[in-house]
């Protein structure tokens, strides 16, 4: 029960990011002062490099097998991120044509 719980709580702070993050990228981009969606994409994904940091920290657990190599991590992120640029990339787009309500769905 806690575990569900606990689960509930955290989907509700991805959401609340989620649609916090559209609607502070929505304002960025059509305030009339900063118009480029590809820029705040790039920015936001190379972000997530920073979870390599843990993982490289973590070198003892990779090598007794206990998580995934880095290079199967590698593999997995090179096919993943361009697909993942793209959706966010086209995504920050649509905020500019349309609310985060209807570009989110």
């Amino acid at each position: 029960m806690i575990k569900a719980v606990l689960g509930f709580i955290l989907l509700g702070i991805v959401v609340i990011l989620w649609v916090g993050s559209s609607f502070l990228i929505q304002y960025i981009l059509s305030s009339g002062g900063y118009d480029n969606p590809f820029f705040l994409t790039y920015f936001s994904t190379t972000i997530y490099s920073l979870y390599l940091i843990d993982v490289l920290r973590k070198r003892k657990e990779i090598k007794s097998g206990a998580l995934p190599s880095l290079k199967f991590t590698f593999k997995a992120a090179a096919q993943f991120t361009p697909m993942y640029f793209c959706a966010n990339y086209f995504h920050n787009m649509s905020l500019e044509l349309t609310t985060v309500s209807s570009a989110t769905i």
